[in-house]
């Protein structure tokens, strides 16, 4: 499978000005990273081809991008909206892509196991459009086959990604993960996204009960795994 994931770093940051979001440093564990390199390091570590669409402030996000080992595409009309860094992105796929997500920069901390999980699912429904969910809420990034590079480069779209996903079939994927929930609109969402950037990698207790839930473990291995968590944090108290 030759996936490829467009991180689309090319907007104005209009709401966050005069901090440009897709430079915005963030203390992730094994030390502090602007929010579009450890993106593009997370998805290339999974074998994920990525092409970073810029606009605003291009040569530093170019400079970013290549220097985190990732291909950049200019959009030539950032002023035109987010979908026009889609289509600048789609349009610059490989040839051999098969598959593509489209991951904006400003939602930094989407686990590795969420891209994992709409892969595998790829990998049995290969001409799906695949959409992650948190608890029923629609997260970031799509993935989306091949075959939909022509629909969303040719068709007009007035309403953007989210209505051409709106007309294409799509499979909602669940997913223990609200990190891809999380965006940088504000400040405050900024400082959130600072706090949970260190433990990225690890579940919060509402995100493990869901992950039992995806799983589909039965009721008394859920009531097994919490009895063993409870052992384990009486275990880390007495330490």
């Amino acid at each position: 499978m030759n996936a490829c994931a467009i991180i689309l770093a090319g907007g104005f940051s209009s709401r966050m000005a005069p901090r440009f979001k897709p430079l915005l440093p963030l203390p992730y564990a094994e030390g502090v990273r602007s929010a579009l390199s450890a993106l593009c390091s997370r998805c290339m570590s999974m074998g994920i081809h990525v092409l970073v669409v810029g606009g605003y402030r291009a040569e530093e996000v170019r400079a970013e991008a290549l220097a985190a080992g990732a291909s950049f595409i200019r959009n030539p009309r950032p002023e035109e909206g987010m979908f026009s860094s889609v289509r600048a992105g789609v349009s610059a796929l490989p040839q051999a892509c098969d598959c593509f997500f489209v991951q904006p920069a400003d939602i930094p901390l989407v686990r590795k196991m969420t891209l994992q999980t709409l892969l595998d699912a790829r990998s049995m429904h290969p001409g799906q459009v695949f959409l992650p969910t948190y608890r029923g809420r629609s997260g970031h990034p799509p993935l989306f086959p091949a075959s939909a590079k022509h629909l969303l480069i040719e068709q007009p779209w007035s309403g953007g990604l989210r209505q051409a996903m709106a007309e294409m079939p799509c499979v909602k994927i669940p997913c223990a993960d609200s990190l891809m929930l999380r965006d940088m609109d504000t400040i405050e969402d900024y400082a959130l996204i600072q706090k949970l950037a260190p433990g990225i990698d690890k579940l919060d207790p509402e995100e493990a009960g869901e992950l039992l839930d995806v799983m589909h473990v039965p009721g008394t291995g859920k009531a097994h795994a919490r009895a063993v968590g409870a052992v384990a944090k009486a275990f880390a108290l007495c330490l």
